[in-house]
């Protein structure tokens, strides 16, 4: 699956958000997101951990 989306990546090498039938872009590229859902996909491949965000300042506060 990792190599389908890699293989769909624009000259600059900028992944799209959605392909056509005919596997080519078809909507805005990059989009942040999906280059950061793959980076996340490779890192889970890899078994290294995923990252998590930290808590808001409202609930870290209430602790």
């Amino acid at each position: 699956m990792l190599d389908w989306v890699l293989s769909k990546r624009n000259g600059l090498g900028e992944l799209p958000e959605t392909v056509n039938g005919a596997g080519l872009p078809s909507s805005v590229a990059p989009l942040g997101w999906t280059d950061a859902l793959v980076l996340l996909t490779v890192q889970a491949l890899e078994g290294s951990p995923q990252p998590t965000p930290p808590a808001p300042a409202s609930a870290a506060a209430g602790r």
